[in-house]
């Protein structure tokens, strides 16, 4: 990455489930030896707006719809604001084509409208 002035950046998502302090320092240990940023969203969930309570669709290993939709939409705006020089390909119909089919299909089999 750093050779072709890519930014990589190491994010975990919230899980009650599989995270503790002894991964989390782990992790920023070796974010901080490469030198790269390491954004752990299991420290975030105020700013995020999701409560553990109620999160979790299956005992804290993965997000339900809600505080997914919340996370990503973080993420998208903490992306954006912290390294703007990345292209948004929304507009670009090769991409959006494949993401469009992809979330209908998604939407579908989870019974979202």
């Amino acid at each position: 990455c750093k050779n072709e002035g890519i930014s990589l950046v190491f994010v975990e998502m919230p899980s009650s489930y599989s995270w503790n302090y002894a991964r989390y320092n782990a992790i920023q240990q070796i974010a901080d030896e490469v030198g790269v940023e390491y954004l752990d969203l299991n420290l975030m969930y105020d700013e995020i707006g999701i409560s553990m309570e109620d999160c979790y669709r299956d005992k804290g290993s993965h997000l339900n719809y809600a505080a997914a939709s919340k996370s990503t939409v973080f993420l998208g705006n903490y992306i954006k604001e912290k390294y703007p020089f990345m292209i948004d390909h929304r507009s670009n119909p090769d991409y959006a084509n494949c993401w469009n089919e992809d979330s209908v299909n998604f939407k579908k089999i989870n019974k979202i409208k």
